[in-house]
């Protein structure tokens, strides 16, 4: 008794959403590349209290950026997955607060929480630019 095969899945439609779904996949990839804190990064010294990267400025714009290519690139909305849509509502918080942390550092006070006023860790800096709060009111303690 010989074994049929299923039949390849039709081209088309099928096929169009599966290459749409692979690129914005790999768009979202790059994206989040991106948000990784750079190696050996330079410092700075800010207002005496906050050593600050000195690429600060160019890694908020490269993120934005990023994120822009990334959730224009993204499936219609119908077309997306129960994850995808967390993913993407992910990206746009993130874009959301990049933003937000440019306007800080055009105005001065990026590097302060925005709860507290106190400074916030170098640490949490370098691992996310555009974290607007100190450990502690992050953490609510």
């Amino acid at each position: 008794m010989t074994q049929q095969l299923a039949a390849p899945a039709p081209a088309g439609r099928f096929a169009a959403r599966t290459t749409r779904t692979a690129d914005a996949t790999r768009e979202q990839a790059a994206a989040f590349a991106v948000l990784q804190p750079p190696r050996g990064s330079s410092l700075t010294r800010f207002d005496d209290t906050v050593a600050l990267p000195t690429d600060t400025p160019r890694r908020l714009e490269e993120i934005l950026r990023a994120l822009g290519r990334a959730l224009r690139r993204m499936p219609p909305l119908a077309e997306l997955s129960h994850r995808s849509l967390a993913r993407q509502a992910q990206l746009q918080r993130v874009a959301r607060e990049a933003a937000q942390a440019r306007a800080r550092l055009a105005a001065g006070t990026y590097g302060t929480c925005t709860d507290c006023s106190g400074p916030i860790s170098l640490s949490a800096l370098r691992e996310k630019p555009w974290t607007p709060r100190c450990v502690y009111c992050a953490l609510d303690i």
